[in-house]
């Protein structure tokens, strides 16, 4: 049997690759407060890429993953809208000039830019 961390490890693995991926994930990520008769409200989650690292070891995402097998992991970040417009940056990213120079992501974009393609100023 898998893990909550497995799994969780496996979603963002089998999301790799995608530019912008649209969810209604309510139950996964809002449950208590999506699901309260007090405030049943729906949320649109969106997981925005603004890069990859080629060749990243998969064993570094799922604990036991066999160590040779690589995949260009995708380099995310996730906005949540609301009800009433409200938005919700979750994890920012990263533009440190050092971990870009040791890591060097593909396709990167500084994430203010890539957020600003979801329509986010």
């Amino acid at each position: 049997m898998m893990t909550r961390k497995q799994i969780v490890s496996a979603l963002l693995l089998a999301l790799c690759g995608v530019d912008i991926i649209y969810a209604c994930i309510v139950g996964l990520l809002l449950a208590p407060t999506a699901l309260s008769a007090q405030s049943a409200s729906t949320w649109d989650v969106f997981a925005v890429r603004y890069g990859a690292l080629p060749a990243f070891r998969v064993s570094g995402l799922i604990a036991g993953a066999d160590t040779s097998r690589r995949i260009d992991a995708a380099l995310t970040m996730w906005l949540l809208r609301g009800p009433g417009g409200r938005t919700v940056l979750v994890d920012a990213g990263f533009k440190r000039a050092d971990l870009i120079a040791r890591w060097k992501p593909i396709d990167y974009m500084r994430p203010d830019s890539a957020i600003a393609r979801a329509g986010v100023k």
